[in-house]
C-alpha cells in the first residue's frame, strides 16, 4: 500500500511539474534596432543634486550621521 501511494505522489508531482516548467524561465525580449530619446531626467548621487555627495559618518557615540556635501577635487587629483 505504501509503495502505490509513493507511485501516485512521484506519478501526480512529477506530471504536475512539466507543463510548469515551461513557465519558469521568462522570455527574452526581442532586440530591436530603434533609436531611443535620453529621458528627461537627470541621475544624482545619493538625491543630492548636481556637484553634491552625501556625506556619512559617525560620533564617538556610535550615532549615525549624514548630509550632502560638494564635490571638491582631490589635492592629488590630476582632473582638475
Amino acid at each position: 500500500m505504501r509503495a502505490a501511494m509513493t507511485a501516485a505522489m512521484i506519478a501526480f508531482f512529477g506530471l504536475t511539474a512539466i507543463p510548469l516548467s515551461g513557465q519558469a524561465a521568462p522570455i527574452a525580449p526581442a532586440v530591436t534596432n530603434e533609436v531611443v530619446a535620453a529621458p528627461d531626467l537627470m541621475l544624482v548621487r545619493d538625491g543630492c543634486g548636481r556637484g553634491w555627495h552625501r556625506h556619512r559618518w559617525r560620533d564617538s557615540e556610535g550615532r549615525r550621521h549624514e548630509k550632502c556635501v560638494p564635490y571638491q577635487p582631490s589635492p592629488r587629483s590630476p582632473h582638475e
